[in-house]
């Protein structure tokens, strides 16, 4: 019985040794999202306008989905307004 006391104990310290090196490393290596924007900014990649185009189509994107879920309709159902489905075929024949 103190031998699987032991070992539990042993096993217990071992997994918590590894988890909390995972979350160091994870803090230590994963950019926050302030840190990432600044990044982008830096290099070029991103400006304010791109930044609130996305802000926008998220807000879009979470209030249609706000609005069906509040209605009767299945979740295979879901209406887009149509500047945003028509945003979204546009980026995908420009990306194909």
């Amino acid at each position: 019985m103190s031998r699987f006391i032991g070992v539990a104990i042993k096993s217990t310290i071992y997994v918590s040794l590894i988890m909390g090196t995972g979350y160091l490393f994870l803090n230590y290596t994963v950019p926050n999202s302030s840190d990432m924007e600044q990044t982008l900014r830096e290099s070029g990649r991103v400006n304010s306008r791109t930044l609130d185009e996305a802000k926008r189509r998220q807000q879009l994107i979470y209030e249609t989905i706000m609005a069906n879920a509040n209605s009767d309709r299945p979740v295979w159902e879901v209406q887009f307004p149509k500047e945003f489905t028509e945003e979204l075929s546009r980026s995908k024949n420009s990306s194909a």
